[in-house]
């Protein structure tokens, strides 16, 4: 009998150091809302002390906001059925007045289940973090808001200033041509050989100066225009663009090798332009060799395509500059150009939200490699 009455002791010890100790809330109470006990972790909840509980003063009518009273009978009820509640969200208010957020829930007891044991978790902590990431959210919705605005902004601005040079910067452009070719032409035999090489110079230059104005359009537009994603061929591409460079070269002997069946999700137009650029620099910094060798082929391991030749290629402390407009690795006397190619190319995979990057070595050849999601 005194093993058995030891055993109970033990038990009933065990249990009364697990509420005291737990950290969620833990009382019971009478159906009738008075609080007949509760562990530290309640009380600190609700902001009474314990000399207040052994009084009989903390009422479940005091510490539930009115909002909540209908949801509380309506889930005692259930409990009365069951003999337990389902878990639920409610506030409590504290002695001070604060709004406590708690999650809730009872056990009743009792032959008429006239006791309630109360388990509650303290949610103030995750409520404010939820406030603090809506605030967050809120916070980068207008940022972002603030964000597009602006491109939208500067958007209309470059589709401003590609007008102007696209109509007002060509005009006097072209009069400048005009002139000097009719200067060439009706004052050919009153110009001497030095004034005649002075009009040629003119109209070099205003024909570079056009070409960059037609590559600065083409870079702005791709910044600007919308991506229009679908199935593109790269093979066909490539081999359109190989054809036309090599009716364009006639006189030399390059080898293209396009690996077929290659396909991207991508804008038709944009992929085209890419390939242009990079096929064309190839054949640019191809010209000192005999047989030009330059391929266009995918990966099969990590999707990634390359544009391949066997060119004068770069010293690759200078690669930095590569994608940037107007930078040059080579001199306008070595290899003609405007600087926007690759430039434009790198705006493209970039819009794509692809990869771009280059390898070289000086006298080797050079290897531009892109990824396209």
């Amino acid at each position: 009998m005194s093993d058995q009455s030891g055993h109970r002791h033990t038990i009933e010890e065990r249990y009364e150091a697990f509420v005291k100790g737990a950290p969620i809330g833990i009382a019971t109470s009478t159906v009738g809302g008075r609080i007949v006990d509760a562990n530290d972790t309640y009380l600190e909840m609700i902001g009474y002390s314990r000399e207040e509980l052994e009084r009989g003063e903390i009422l479940w009518r005091n510490i539930t906001p009115p909002e909540w009273v209908l949801l509380d009978e309506e889930v005692i009820r259930e409990g009365q059925t069951t003999g337990r509640t389902r878990a639920f969200e409610k506030e409590y208010i504290a002695k001070d007045g604060r709004r406590v957020p708690i999650l809730i829930g009872f056990a009743l007891m009792g032959v008429d289940r006239e006791d309630a044991i109360v388990y509650t978790i303290d949610l103030s902590a995750q409520k404010k973090a939820e406030a603090e990431v809506k605030r967050l959210n809120t916070e980068l919705e207008r940022r972002v808001a603030e964000r597009t605005a602006e491109l939208e902004a500067a958007n209309k601005e470059l589709e401003a200033f590609c007008y102007a040079v696209s109509h007002d910067l060509r005009a006097p452009l072209r009069s400048i041509d005009g002139f000097a070719y009719a200067l060439s032409q009706d004052y050919e035999a009153k110009l001497d050989a030095e004034g005649k090489d002075f009009i040629s110079r003119i109209r070099y230059s205003a024909k570079r100066m056009d070409e960059l104005i037609s590559a600065l359009l083409t870079l702005s537009r791709i910044t600007t225009s919308d991506l229009i994603r679908q199935s593109v061929d790269l093979s066909e591409l490539a081999d359109t663009v190989a054809f036309e460079l090599t009716q364009a070269n006639l006189m030399r002997n390059i080898q293209f090798e396009i690996q077929p069946h290659m396909t991207v999700q991508g804008d038709k137009r944009m992929i085209r332009s890419l390939l242009d650029n990079l096929m064309n620099n190839a054949v640019k910094f191809t010209a000192p060799r005999l047989n030009a060798r330059i391929s266009v082929v995918q990966d099969p391991d990590t999707g990634c395509f390359s544009v391949t030749d066997n060119g004068v290629g770069f010293d690759m402390a200078q690669a930095s500059k590569l994608f940037k407009p107007f930078e040059r690795l080579h001199s306008p006397r070595e290899f003609a150009g405007n600087g926007i190619g690759l430039a434009t190319a790198y705006r493209v995979v970039r819009k794509h939200g692809g990869k771009i990057t280059a390898e070289a070595e000086v006298d080797a050849g050079t290897k531009i490699s892109f990824w396209l999601p």
